[in-house]
């Protein structure tokens, strides 16, 4: 496990102003206007390139999995109402300072077979430079604070359930002939469970309680959780601060992530984007 070289100190807030005023329309106003976007938060793994790979070559899903690590990752986003939202993947990136290798993922007993693992979807592919009988459990969680009284768990997940795992992502991602350099930051996805899935985490587990970002916990908006303060929880709002964590590994070999939290704070005003 090493440090990873561009630390965001933990807690650090963001202002609005990292929070993108979007491009977006509405029911009643179909004209495209600059704005601030509601607030969601988004849970994935990185991948980190270890080894590089000259442009115009590609790497079969075996030997991937020496060429990754991984870390948490805590992505504010701004979610627009239509496909303008893309602003939003650069907004308030929170990176947990550790990287974890796959050396100490092995040794923790989180690399296991897709046999041992009980998975299909795309483990189980037939594309040739796809297939893998390797698969990842880390488990997530995301935790929410309102106005520093309560904090409340709003998700948990595991990287196994992936369609896809994350060698046969950077395998995937390498067949263009892209090139990878050390350093680069490939992301799984959101992290999130299904119905089923989340029964691993035992019957006192709220199964409502296994969406990697609010989006799909609120169901975009349509049906507010309750937070065990009372107040219904949409969107993230100004003062309130997102955490998640990553863990891999049972018994006395038990890895942690490391935590990453972040806070909201109010956006600025542009000129620019007066109407």
């Amino acid at each position: 496990m090493v440090q990873y070289p561009f630390p965001i100190p933990n807690g650090s807030p963001f202002p609005g102003s990292n929070i993108p005023f979007g491009i977006f329309h509405n029911e009643d106003n179909l004209d495209p206007r600059a704005g601030t976007a509601v607030g969601d938060h988004v849970l994935d793994l990185r991948i980190l390139i270890q080894n590089g790979l000259p442009l115009d070559e590609s790497i079969k899903e075996a030997l991937a999995s020496r060429s990754t690590g991984q870390s948490s990752l805590n992505a504010f986003a701004a979610l627009a109402a239509n496909v303008r939202n893309t602003l939003r993947k650069a907004t308030a990136t929170s990176i947990s300072p550790w990287i974890v290798t796959v050396e100490t993922l092995e040794e923790a007993g989180a690399l296991l077979t897709t046999e041992d693992l009980g998975l299909r979807g795309g483990k189980s592919t037939t594309i040739p430079f796809l297939r893998c009988q390797d698969g990842v459990a880390v488990r997530v969680s995301t935790s929410l604070s309102r106005n520093g009284v309560t904090e409340d768990l709003l998700g948990r997940s595991d990287l196994k359930n992936l369609h896809w795992s994350p060698f046969q992502m950077v395998a995937h991602h390498s067949s263009s002939g892209c090139g990878l350099e050390i350093g680069d930051l490939l992301g799984t996805g959101t992290l999130s469970s299904s119905t089923e899935q989340i029964k691993e985490f035992g019957s006192h587990h709220d199964p409502t309680r296994r969406s990697g970002c609010l989006a799909e916990l609120v169901l975009g908006g349509t049906w507010p959780f309750t937070l065990s303060n009372g107040s219904e929880l949409g969107w993230l709002e100004d003062g309130d601060i997102v955490t998640m964590e990553g863990w891999a590994g049972s018994g006395d070999r038990v890895i942690g992530f490391g935590g990453v939290s972040a806070k909201i704070l109010p956006a600025k005003e542009f000129p620019w984007c007066t109407p």
